[in-house]
């Protein structure tokens, strides 16, 4: 010992012994973490000291890279080779080793994790609205960073490099995944309704994807309007008056159609079918059909009594009836269509043949969900092909509630 002293050649003047302390907060665990001293700062009393050195590991080496005795450790890429040494021994005599998770028949269990957490956060995704989704996949990433945190404390070594970044990057791809399928889906949507409803009803679809492009069988209430005399009309005026004069009708009609939540289903010929449900009229569908047959009714009125120059004047008569029918996409490859169809339709189609100039003929079932809310006649009961027994209609009058009070039954 007494021999030992600095050799600037070698660059051999370095001393090193433990802080004590922990790195990065992990508790009990050294990292290597070590002070080192210029060797010329310690006398060789202090090396030669039997009291310092009792019950110690002293040891001594070098930090000339020239010697290659140099090891990367986090945050140094060249550290002394000693401080390994001095690890392995304070691991050896105060703290004890890591016990590895990862190894022998444990060897798969990070991508194990990282397929469970895939699951779960899929599910996640799947069940839950889009932040609630994303806030569980975070929960779920975090947990299982914190439970390998608790692990390491116990001295238990769990490998998170798979979870910690293949977590993140598959819920991006589902993410990224889920965000072009439902640009897809929106896209299809607006294609099928956005001619056939108003905004805010294509809004209310885009809102409930799944009800507007499912198939399924649901109560509606399906309405036909028919120009009454068109057929004689179009047989003595040319194709450019005919089509001026019921394209100006049917632009007269669509707002009220649209105002009232309804769906345009096609036009047939000089005809309209439209239709409410519960889903786009958030209510009571067979009112909102009533009333806007009535308003489809005064506003042909109006027309008439305030004529264009080169318009005809016209009436027409409506029928409509409640009822369960399929609705969803129908014809083939080349050309789909949403619409609706059934037994309820086809009675609302013979109900609007009952239905004469400015009248409303409404059946069973629209009367039973209206009748506190509109005045009617009742017609003679008559035979439908197909049925046995004669079904009962009714003539609309009129509407009796006040506008508030129609509002909250259409709500009702």
């Amino acid at each position: 010992m007494e021999r030992i002293s600095p050799t600037p050649e070698l660059k051999t003047e370095w001393v090193v012994h433990p802080t004590w302390r922990p790195t990065a907060g992990v508790g009990r665990f050294q990292l290597g973490e070590y002070f080192c001293a210029p060797f010329d700062h310690l006398t060789k009393e202090y090396l030669t000291d039997s009291d310092r050195l009792q019950g110690a590991i002293a040891l001594i080496g070098v930090g000339s890279d020239l010697l290659g005795d140099t090891i990367a450790v986090p945050g140094n890429p060249r550290a002394p080779g000693i401080l390994l040494h001095a690890t392995l021994l304070d691991s050896l005599v105060r703290t004890g080793f890591l016990t590895r998770l990862d190894q022998g028949s444990w060897r798969w269990l990070p991508e194990i994790a990282l397929l469970l957490l895939g699951i779960l956060g899929l599910l996640a995704e799947v069940r839950l609205p889009t932040l609630a989704g994303a806030l569980a996949n975070l929960g779920l990433w975090v947990g299982f960073e914190g439970l390998a945190v608790l692990l390491f404390l116990g001295g238990w070594l769990l490998r998170t490099g798979p979870v910690l970044v293949g977590f993140p990057l598959a819920m991006l791809g589902i993410y990224v995944t889920g965000y072009f399928f439902e640009g897809r889906e929106k896209s299809l949507i607006r294609e099928m309704f956005g001619k056939q409803v108003s905004p805010d009803v294509v809004q209310t679809l885009l809102d409930n994807p799944q009800e507007a492009l499912t198939a399924r069988r649901q109560e509606i209430t399906v309405c036909f309007i028919d120009v009454c005399g068109f057929t004689s009309f179009s047989e003595k005026h040319t194709p450019e008056r005919v089509l001026v004069q019921l394209n100006y009708y049917f632009s007269q009609l669509m707002p009220i159609i649209y105002g009232n939540r309804g769906r345009l289903d096609k036009f047939i010929g000089d005809a309209m079918m439209i239709t409410t449900d519960s889903l786009i009229t958030m209510g009571n569908h067979a009112l909102a059909m009533v009333q806007i047959a009535v308003q489809i009714r005064e506003k042909v009125d109006l027309i008439n009594a305030n004529l264009p120059s080169g318009i005809h004047p016209f009436q027409v008569s409506m029928g409509m009836n409640s009822g369960e029918a399929i609705m969803g996409n129908m014809g083939s490859a080349d050309r789909m269509e949403y619409t609706v169809i059934g037994d309820t339709v086809n009675l609302a189609s013979r109900l609007q043949g009952k239905a004469g100039r400015q009248e409303i003929v409404i059946g069973p079932r629209t009367y039973e969900l209206t009748k506190d809310a509109i005045s009617v006649e009742s017609l003679e009961p008559f035979l439908v092909k197909g049925k046995d027994t004669p079904v009962q209609a009714y003539r609309v009058i009129g509407l009796t509630m006040a506008r508030n009070d129609k509002e909250n039954h259409l709500r009702g």
